[in-house]
């Protein structure tokens, strides 16, 4: 939930004024360099370490304090450590191995050219094989599934081929997309791309009006769409910001129209419209800067 708040502190450019809020989030990292869901918790998890670790990075570059620059450093060491031999990370029973091997994906592409202890090679090999278990289990059809998955409930619901390929295809395939070199990963995103495009219901949204599915595959979308240009996305994004513009309260987005507004959908729902803006934008950077792929925000 913190790391959600403070991507959208670090995309309305706030990250400055906030600054106390990203040294808090460095200040409860544990010794092993992950995070936990709560301060308390056991052992870090896999989830919430990536997300955590993708919000000290980003900070850092703004901020250049070196309690932010030991966490980082100490966020590359846990994620390299806790790699499984197969290139996978795993965090049952919340998140299927695909989930959980995506955002520490993202956050290896984040980190590559920005750490500060020469691990550079080290962590191209761990993006490399977290790409091999990757590439080899997307369907014929483009989507990524794991059929054999029980999600433990209805709203972050692991398991949705939505919600996977969506992850998979902004968190796994995009930062190697914006390197440039693996036309692979160029054909995996085209039918990635092509499945949620063909999937997206009549009136804007997926997974059932899934609020939380329908953002995630959009943000998906607008930044595949821009780094591969060929790709015909505009009508799908504009049906769907459309579609979370007609079911938005007052004051935010709850998990299903409807449903009382909280703070995780809300802050998904601003991260959301600042990329649409910035997919909007001339300059097809300005959407890539919002994943942290390059310098920036």
């Amino acid at each position: 939930m913190t790391a959600h708040a403070l991507r959208t502190l670090l995309h309305l450019g706030l990250a400055r004024r906030e600054a106390d809020e990203f040294f808090a989030l460095a200040a409860v990292q544990r010794a092993d360099g992950g995070w936990s869901s709560q301060v308390d918790d056991p052992p870090s998890a896999v989830w919430v370490s990536a997300f955590a670790a993708l919000m000290v990075a980003r900070a850092n570059r703004i901020l250049h304090e070196n309690g932010l620059t030991r966490a980082f450093e100490r966020s590359v060491d846990f994620f390299l450590a806790s790699q499984g031999a197969d290139g996978t990370w795993r965090d049952p029973p919340t998140w299927t191995t695909l989930d959980a091997t995506s955002h520490p994906l993202s956050f290896l592409h984040v980190a590559r050219g920005q750490e500060h202890r020469n691990r550079a090679e080290e962590i191209g090999r761990a993006a490399e094989r977290a790409l091999a278990f990757i590439l080899p289990r997307q369907a014929p059809d483009g989507a990524w599934r794991e059929p054999e998955f029980r999600s433990p409930g209805r709203v972050v619901a692991s398991g949705s081929p939505v919600e996977m390929t969506a992850h998979l295809l902004e968190d796994s395939l995009a930062g190697v997309l914006h390197a440039g070199g693996n036309p692979a990963v160029g054909r995996a995103a085209e039918g990635a791309a092509r499945w949620l495009t063909d999937h997206q219901g009549l009136e804007g949204s997926w997974d059932g009006d899934n609020v939380d599915h329908t953002m995630d595959a959009a943000r998906a979308l607008m930044l595949v769409g821009r780094l591969l240009p060929a790709l015909e996305v505009s009508a799908t994004v504009e049906r769907t910001i459309r579609w979370l513009l007609r079911i938005k309260s007052p004051v935010g987005w709850g998990d299903f129209p409807g449903e009382e507004a909280n703070v995780e959908r809300t802050c998904d729902g601003v991260d959301t419209l600042i990329k649409y803006r910035a997919y909007l934008d001339a300059d097809p950077g300005a959407i890539v800067r919002l994943w942290g792929y390059v310098a920036g925000v």
